[in-house]
């Protein structure tokens, strides 16, 4: 069964190097991995030309290399339909989408930023972890943290639950708790 899980968070928290890390310690793993990134901005194929098909409102534009493809489809589609869509793959990172309901490691940018703090004193339902800078202290009514189980596991307390955290750097545990927990 394939097993989703969203990395959020806010604008420079490091949500893409951290899924860059997973996607290569879950495929040495052996497992098949397909990332859905919430673009907020635009795409770009990397190469002038196709990029031009693109701006000039083509429907449909596709890259063939050695390796594989790369489709541009202009087209609504919600998170849920393109779930269905994609195919059958062990783990599907979600990049983004902080609103929408699966389950979602949360990393925390700062030290209690404004934004972040209202986001998370509103939206609380869909997080199973958090994960911040090794030097991340956040104390606030609802969020605490990080602190240490007995066992000497972090955590943070989040309203009335302790939820695990992890240094964001650290891509092999967070690898370890998508593959054991989700």
């Amino acid at each position: 069964m394939t097993k989703i899980i969203g990395i959020s968070g806010f604008s420079g928290s490091g949500k893409t190097t951290l899924i860059d890390k997973l996607i290569g310690i879950l495929k040495e793993k052996g497992l098949t991995v397909a990332v859905i990134k919430h673009v907020v901005s635009g795409v770009k194929f990397g190469e002038k030309d196709t990029d031009r098909y693109i701006i000039r409102k083509a429907d449909f534009v596709a890259g063939i290399f050695g390796e594989g493809i790369i489709m541009y489809k202009r087209e609504q589609v919600s998170l849920r339909d393109l779930l269905k869509k994609i195919g059958n793959y062990d783990i599907v990172l979600i990049e983004g989408f902080k609103y929408e309901d699966f389950p979602k490691i949360f990393i925390l940018k700062g030290q209690g930023e404004k934004d972040e703090i209202e986001f998370l004193k509103e939206y609380k339902k869909d997080i199973l972890c958090f994960a911040g800078k090794k030097d991340l202290n956040i104390n606030n009514s609802f969020i605490k943290g990080p602190m240490f189980s007995y066992e000497g596991n972090p955590y943070i307390k989040y309203f009335d639950k302790n939820l695990p955290f992890f240094n964001r750097d650290d891509g092999e545990k967070i690898a370890e708790f998508i593959i054991n927990e989700i």
